[in-house]
């Protein structure tokens, strides 16, 4: 796909090191990834993916917003992504405040990918909700609606986060107007008339949980259930966590 407005998170099969990608030209070169649901994904050369070991997707290498995402997130020491979760919670609030800071500052692409890092770190999806408040003063009001509309639909999200999402979500659909929507679900669909369709790239999921490890997380993803546990409830998420970010 050209671009993939929602996102897909995927996490490297030797590390556990977890990035949250938006295009194919994003996966690093030769790495073993896996998706939500398991499936490998390897970025084999410039222009090729390969998908659960068989099915090529083509690298096009359009012009999109440059949102440095994966830049950041591969800045991250892996030990901080397996380690105890008070020194991963740490980081999280290190990254959201850098976002809200750059959100401050009008540098909404670098707000944008503290937001979206913050959230492959700990898993928690208000911090999407920042991501796509970004998005949207980027002038990407289709990639915001998507993420919006992935958030409110597989996530669990506190009550303000759910509340601020739908208003959001409504002007996003408001800016793109009347025929833009149906595109929407443009990206999503095609990866469905694939073989291994939506959920072999993962875009398809249950509530977002946290765990120490992708293999926790893959399981309780399946079973709809939250793995591990972490502190994360008591830190940005919590209250104003997104809505700071808008």
């Amino acid at each position: 796909q050209p671009f993939i407005h929602q996102g897909i998170l995927i996490a490297s099969a030797s590390s556990g090191r977890r990035l949250y990608i938006h295009h194919l030209s994003d996966i690093p070169l030769s790495e073993v990834f896996l998706t939500r649901l398991g499936n490998h994904v390897q970025r084999i050369d410039k222009h090729t993916v390969k998908l659960a070991g068989s099915i090529a997707l083509k690298v096009n290498h359009e012009e999109h917003i440059a949102v440095p995402s994966v830049l950041l997130t591969a800045q991250i020491p892996t030990s901080v992504f397996s380690g105890p979760i008070p020194g991963r919670d740490q980081k999280v609030l290190q990254l959201f405040q850098r976002g809200k800071d750059a959100n401050s500052s009008r540098d909404f692409s670098t707000a944008c990918a503290c937001f979206e890092s913050a959230y492959a770190l700990s898993l928690r999806a208000g911090m999407l909700v920042s991501a796509a408040n970004m998005w949207f003063k980027l002038d990407q009001p289709r990639t915001a609606a998507a993420i919006y509309r992935y958030v409110l639909s597989e996530c669990s999200l506190l009550p303000t986060e759910t509340q601020m999402a739908k208003r959001k979500l409504a002007e996003a659909q408001a800016a793109l107007g009347p025929a833009e929507p149906a595109e929407l679900r443009g990206a999503a669909e095609e990866i469905s008339e694939q073989s291994d369709g939506a959920e072999a790239m993962g875009m398809k999921g249950s509530d977002e949980p946290f765990s120490d490890s992708w293999a926790a997380f893959s399981s309780s993803a399946e079973s709809g259930g939250h793995a591990g546990g972490s502190h994360m409830h008591q830190g940005p998420s919590s209250g104003r966590g997104s809505a700071d970010g808008e």
